[in-house]
Parts: structure tokens; C-alpha cells; sequence
């Protein structure tokens, strides 16, 4: 979402998250990637009750790696089927954060986007060159397999909750912000149909549906629910929205750190 591909080089784009947060990126589950595991086992049988687990330990250990950033505000992002692993990540900390004696991570609020499988096939050829896993300190234990933006290592799935909605109530009722939004040509996940998964949570309406502006322009239409739950969509943008449209992508994100309304038709120019 930060880069453009040209002759399998990377340039610098705009739309970039860096400018906006700290930003970690995680491959997960085990064996997607260039996350690995040294117990063969552990790719038989996987699921998203585990995903969650792992995900979590990451977050501990490196926590305690980097201890600098402990008492940072932290947030949960993800696109497409991290529809499941945010929220259940997100559960997880909470969880765990009720017990003095654990590590507390300073959970905020999560925000769930849809990305472009188009560009696949460049950050293929670019993650699998050897000087770029050098820099990127990756694949350090030589992997039999090539990265791969879906794992063909893993076996079986063993669990995927048909709605996630009971996790994010339980998100909104702790007070984290909770944002969604989707390209509105999205034709992998509809926004249509993320309003229906949405409105099956019978939230009182806050903010009714209304166009958000950036640079004079309309991004997209936003409405917020009582509870700190908010939708928007983002014109012009399919499944991979900062690849569509990175600025527009770029102020969402900003907007939901910083707990700040999506700019309306009397904020043209915020």
C-alpha cells in the first residue's frame, strides 16, 4: 500500500501508513509466508482459534523484544479474512489483559479493509529475490518453499466461526473503536454485504450516512453507530483499497487513529 512495482523494483509512493503509525506486519498463521514452524505438526492442522494464540505469543515475545513500545497505543488491522483474525486477536488481548500478572498490551480499537490480488504476482518475484530476503532479515532458515501470498503448506483448517459479530459487541462493549470499510467496487466482498453483516448487529444509527471529502472531492460515505462503530466506503476503490486508492486509504487510516470523524461537506479541506 506504501510502494509501486516497476521492473520488479520498488519505488516510493504515495499513501503510505509509516507516515501515519509504527507499523508491524505480521504473516500469519504458521506457513504463510515466511512464517515457519520447527514442528512439522504444526502445519497438519490449523484453525483460527490457534491463529489467535500465536498471534498473541508473537505480541508477547516481541514486546519484549522492542520494550520501548509497551505503553504505546496500539491497534489491530487486517484485510480480507483478517476479518476473523483482528477481531479474535483483538478478544485475545483483551482477555488476557484482565490479569494484572500478564503483560498488558494498550489495545485501542481495530479496523478491518479489503486489499488487489492483481499485484500478487509482482510481491511474488520481489520477496522471493535473495538480496531482498537479506535486507528484510526473512527467511533466515531457508525455507523448501517459495513465499507465497497463500500458503499451500498448510493442511487442514480445523476452525472458522461463520460470523464474527458476537467479538466485535464484545470489542465495542470494552470501548475500543471499532472502524470497517470497503472499496466500493469491491467484487470479492460487496459493500452490500458488509452492510447486512452490519446491520444484523441492530445498532442504534449516530451519524447517518453521509459523503466524506478529501481534497474537495468525495472519498466515499461514512455513518457511525452508537457503540464507537464506524462504516465508511472509499470511492473508486476494489478489494485492495490503499492499491486503488492510497490517498483516500491513507486519510481514513489517519482518521481512525486519531478518533476523529471522516471529514464532511463542511471540512472539505481537513
Amino acid at each position: 500500500m506504501c510502494f509501486e512495482y516497476l521492473n520488479f523494483l520498488i519505488y516510493s509512493s504515495v499513501g503510505c501508513l509509516h507516515t501515519a503509525a509504527n507499523v508491524l506486519f505480521l504473516e500469519s498463521p504458521t506457513g504463510v509466508g515466511f512464517s515457519y514452524s520447527n514442528t512439522t505438526s504444526d502445519y497438519v492442522s490449523e484453525g483460527d482459534k490457534r491463529t489467535a494464540s500465536d498471534n498473541y505469543v508473537f505480541l508477547l515475545n516481541w514486546l519484549e523484544r522492542f520494550p520501548e513500545y509497551k505503553t504505546r497505543d496500539f491497534y489491530v488491522a487486517g484485510e480480507s479474512y483478517a476479518g476473523h483474525y483482528v477481531p479474535q486477536l483483538a478478544y485475545t488481548i483483551l482477555h488476557y489483559n484482565k490479569d494484572p500478572n500478564n503483560t498488558f498490551i494498550n489495545l485501542k480499537g481495530i479496523i478491518v479493509l479489503n486489499f488487489d490480488p492483481c499485484s500478487d504476482y509482482y510481491v511474488y518475484a520481489y520477496l522471493n529475490r535473495a538480496d531482498v530476503q537479506e535486507a528484510l532479515h526473512a527467511n533466515v532458515t531457508k525455507l523448501s518453499y517459495d513465499w507465497e501470498p497463500c500458503s499451500l503448506v498448510i493442511r487442514r483448517w480445523e476452525d472458522s466461526p461463520s460470523t464474527i459479530i458476537p467479538l466485535l459487541q464484545e470489542l465495542m462493549a470494552n470501548g475500543l473503536r471499532v472502524w470497517v470499510f470497503s472499496g466500493d467496487i469491491d467484487g470479492r466482498i460487496p459493500v452490500t454485504s458488509t452492510k447486512y453483516s452490519i446491520n444484523k448487529m441492530k445498532l442504534h444509527l449516530k451519524t447517518p450516512w453521509h459523503p466524506w471529502y478529501l481534497n474537495g472531492e468525495v472519498g466515499g460515505y461514512t455513518e457511525v453507530y452508537k457503540g464507537d462503530l464506524t462504516f465508511a466506503t472509499v470511492r473508486g476503490a476494489g478489494h485492495q483499497v490503499p492499491s486503488y486508492q492510497p490517498a483516500r486509504a491513507l486519510s481514513l487510516i489517519m482518521h481512525f487513529l486519531a478518533g476523529t470523524p471522516l471529514p464532511n461537506s463542511t471540512t472539505l479541506l481537513q
